[in-house]
């Protein structure tokens, strides 16, 4: 069989939808093997693409307008990911019927704002099944079929109580399946990260809140959040706060103890293979001790443990290419290991990858250039010391 020729095209977004489809997945990997996948840019566009897949949600008019010279290329058109099917999980426009607007900024138009869409792949991020499948109807130019019920369906079939019950806020009822239910099966409610039911029955869950004690202010404020989510439905700023991102490091203190014309690493992660692969130029490591002053139970002010951080430095032709293939491969080679997502630091959106064991946080690694050099940071276990970091060297 031909191998279909398919554009990606991504748009403002924190990247965790593409990154689910380097997972290790068998049924997935056998999909992607009918894929003839290409990112184009506006000035390197082909004639005609049989499948457009677009990620993320649209914050500025050159995006739009990539869009709209993409369509008209592509047979095809699906969007991937919340972001680009509604704009992300608090856009307005498609749960209460207003406006999308850009205010605040991360608030984002959803791709049928601009284009046409045949499919929508929902979620956040999407259920690589699910995507596997879409993609294969598409290819045998079938149907891929919808599943008009909600969550509750899947939540049920898996055995899991009713949260609504236990007196938590879960939006399995008035959101669309299709997901598996992995955030109630893991104890959590449904964020509704898939968006509504064409016809979900508001007024039937409304009164079920009333008649558990919810208030039905917390359905709008659900939405009223930062709407990007990585596995689970964790929400960006839960996410922040549990890995001790705070903005304020001025208690930190960075100190210089040397520097290496080879790639180190105290956290376990070896960066000398992925690097290499890019064919560095002047690279250079840097370690720092990274002191925390803090205050003990009767205010005097200690200094914590100190704690190595290594900054990697070099020039590489291609530098953004370079910290997506780089963040990709890191990611795919912890696996389940892994969280990424983006944090804006000094002016940028960085992508920072997480590695856990269970609860663990074990270190944190991020990559981000200046235009000039392209870096790549790496601490253990703190989010605070990685900003510090950053900052540090940006300074």
């Amino acid at each position: 069989m031909e191998k279909a020729k398919a554009a990606v095209v991504r748009l403002t977004t924190c990247g965790t939808c593409q990154f689910e489809l380097f997972k290790e997945d068998k049924d997935l990997k056998e999909t992607m093997k009918f894929l003839d996948i290409s990112h184009p840019e506006k000035d390197g566009l082909e004639e005609r693409y049989d499948l457009l897949l677009v990620e993320g949600g649209i914050s500025k008019e050159e995006e739009e307008s990539l869009l709209k010279e993409v369509r008209e290329r592509a047979k095809t058109v699906m969007a991937v990911g919340a972001c680009a099917c509604f704009g992300g999980i608090p856009s307005p426009g498609d749960f209460i019927g207003e406006e999308v607007k850009f205010d605040p900024p991360w608030r984002l138009k959803p791709v049928k704002s601009a284009i046409d869409v045949d499919y929508m792949i929902r979620g956040c991020p999407i259920n690589t099944s699910e995507f596997s499948y879409y993609i294969r109807s598409v290819l045998m130019d079938k149907k891929p079929f919808r599943k008009h019920y909600p969550v509750c369906v899947e939540c049920r079939m898996n055995g899991n109580p009713c949260l609504l019950e236990r007196g938590e806020l879960c939006l399995g009822p008035l959101t669309e399946a299709g997901c598996g239910a992995p955030c109630t099966d893991n104890g959590k409610p449904c964020e509704g990260c898939r968006g509504p039911l064409d016809d979900g029955n508001l007024s039937s869950t409304i009164e079920i809140m009333d008649k558990y004690g919810l208030d039905k202010k917390d359905l709008s404020n659900k939405y009223d959040r930062i709407g990007r989510t990585c596995a689970f439905s964790r929400s960006w700023k839960q996410i922040i706060n549990s890995h001790g991102y705070e903005r304020s490091v001025q208690n930190v203190e960075i100190k210089k103890i040397y520097s290496t014309k080879t790639v180190e690493s105290a956290t376990g992660i070896d960066l000398n293979e992925i690097i290499d692969k890019f064919s560095p130029r002047d690279l250079k490591t840097t370690v720092f001790n990274i002191l925390e002053e803090s205050e003990d139970q009767l205010g005097v002010t200690v200094l914590l443990p100190s704690t190595l951080g290594f900054v990697t430095s070099f020039a590489v032709d291609e530098p953004k290419k370079m910290i997506m293939d780089f963040t990709r491969e890191i990611y795919h080679k912890l696996g389940t290991g892994a969280n990424l997502f983006y944090e804006r630091m000094n002016g940028k959106n960085i992508p920072v990858i997480i590695k856990e064991n269970g609860e663990e946080i074990r270190s944190f690694v991020a990559a981000w250039s200046n235009g000039e050099k392209t870096f790549i940071a790496e601490v253990p276990a703190s989010g605070k010391y990685l900003r510090a970091l950053i900052e540090r060297v940006n300074a």
